[in-house]
């Protein structure tokens, strides 16, 4: 079956909190990691229902049209669904699929330089492995880092990196033995081009970007992600007493702003079928949306959004990020 695939670049413009529920750890409320490698993630249903929720704002006929052949049927807002609720609700899935969002840049704070923007090899290696599935060719940058990383070297940086004087990059109050290397500047250029926001805004972003990116190895990495996320501390007033409401204290992990996160978009054909009448008989046959005209209008409203709410803790101003679309491919 014929489908267009792209990839989102989100970019966290304010802490983001996509959490896994409780937990038993020294984190009340931690996020969501891969079971495999306890990287962080936002799962595929929390990216989708943001995105759903851009389009639903959408108020004219053909916004609504669109946002059906999407995303598929809204779920009835009612917690008991009648028999023909349920039959309209499951009647076609949408025609986008998104993938889980995976981190991509995790910043960490350093001595020189404010922070560093953070990858390693194997996050690498799969951003490759989407692009592909788009029919692109791999970057001219793949390969090459983990070629280049070898002990006692922990990490890579650019010949203009403003983070590791002397070849130090201090993180936190680790130290990591890097060496220039060409290999981050061309990565830097390539996310620069393709995955960071084009607006004005973010120009300083893209020029400092290769100043301030290293590559460390996949153990360091994995390392900064399980003890260099946010964890703050929250709490309750109890409005009569001006104090902490009892139990009312608990931790909560963020990723920090300044992070990077990516997803694998697919969108396939207009699966909305005909719709029927009372007396059973066919309505007027509903036009679907051709797959390129889908995707273009797909497109406008994301670059017209430009951002999206993602995760909980909205009031208090968690999860705003911005969106960067890759470009279409016809696969």
């Amino acid at each position: 079956m014929e489908t267009i695939g792209t990839l989102l670049f989100l970019y966290t413009e304010t802490p983001l909190h996509a959490g896994s529920g409780t937990s038993l750890g020294a984190v009340d409320l931690p996020l969501q990691r891969e079971r495999m490698s306890h990287l962080p993630l936002v799962q595929s249903s929390g990216v989708k229902g943001s995105l759903r929720e851009i389009f639903r704002n959408r108020r004219n006929e053909n916004g609504k049209a669109l946002t059906v052949a999407l995303f598929g049927p809204e779920p009835p807002s009612g917690a008991v669904m009648s028999g023909e609720e349920a039959d309209e609700a499951i009647t076609h899935a949408g025609a986008l699929s998104i993938g889980d969002a995976r981190l991509l840049l995790l910043p960490a704070r350093t001595v020189f330089g404010g922070w560093a923007w953070t990858t390693c090899p194997l996050i690498l290696s799969r951003l490759v492995r989407d692009w592909e599935c788009l029919g692109k060719e791999a970057p001219s940058w793949y390969g090459k880092a983990e070629a280049s990383l070898l002990p006692p070297t922990l990490g890579l940086v650019s010949k203009s990196s403003r983070i590791s004087p002397n070849n130090r990059l201090l993180i936190e109050d680790t130290e990591y033995p890097v060496l220039p290397n060409e290999v981050v500047g061309e990565l830097a250029t390539w996310l620069a081009d393709n995955a960071l926001p084009q607006t004005p805004s973010y120009e300083p972003f893209r020029k400092r970007l290769a100043e301030q990116l290293v590559i460390l190895n996949d153990e360091e990495f994995a390392f900064l992600c399980q003890h260099g996320t946010e964890v703050v501390t929250r709490i309750r007033i109890d409005p009569q007493t001006g104090t902490v409401a009892k139990g009312a204290l608990w931790t909560e992990e963020n990723l920090p702003a300044e992070s990077l996160l990516w997803s694998l978009g697919l969108l396939s054909k207009d699966r909305r079928p005909e719709p029927k009448k009372k007396d059973g008989s066919q309505s007027p046959a509903v036009k679907p949306f051709e797959l390129a005209d889908m995707f273009g209008k797909f497109t406008e409203v994301m670059k017209q959004g430009g951002r999206i709410r993602l995760g909980g803790d909205r009031t208090i101003g968690r999860g705003m990020l911005s969106v960067r679309l890759s470009e279409g491919v016809i696969r």
